[in-house]
């Protein structure tokens, strides 16, 4: 069995995270600036909702795969018809949303007096983090190198 260790410190002063896994590891340090919630995370909500639904859906997570594996990264829709298995239709509306939440870049291409709609991924490696942290979210370490929890442990305050 594969060890799930990782290392974390929560404090007044913030929260460092990490994930000591040899195949994935990684390190987040979130500062608490002015003694501060982290409720600005949150000011996204709807946006966040809605990306998240999608991504719930098994073509869109595997097309946001998909775009974040190629290095041609130019592309139109036929690559989602042949890679994913969906059609055309299917795969133009996931083009459109990774397009409306900023994935994906749209130019238009001139060929054989045919206009062609050219896609290419407009990288953000957020979108690593985000799979880093749902991976520790859903597979939580049992193990813990190192462990300091001096705070109270609430992010975010709901009082207005």
């Amino acid at each position: 069995m594969e060890e799930k260790c990782a290392s974390q410190v929560l404090s007044k002063e913030g929260i460092a995270l990490n994930q000591l896994n040899k195949e994935k590891p990684f390190f987040a340090l979130f500062p608490r600036l002015e003694n501060k919630n982290y409720n600005a995370f949150l000011k996204n909500k709807e946006k966040m909702l809605s990306f998240l639904k999608e991504l719930s859906n098994d073509d869109f997570f595997n097309a946001l795969i998909l775009i974040n594996s190629r290095v041609n990264n130019s592309f139109t829709a036929n690559l989602f018809v042949k890679e994913l298995s969906i059609p055309l239709e299917r795969a133009k509306e996931i083009i459109d949303l990774l397009i409306d939440f900023k994935l994906l870049n749209v130019s238009k291409l001139e060929l054989d007096d045919e206009i062609i709609d050219n896609y290419t991924l407009n990288d953000n490696p957020a979108v690593l983090g985000l799979f880093a942290f749902l991976d520790m979210i859903v597979e939580r370490p049992h193990s813990f190198y190192y462990y300091n929890k001096s705070r109270d442990g609430h992010y975010f305050d709901l009082k207005k």
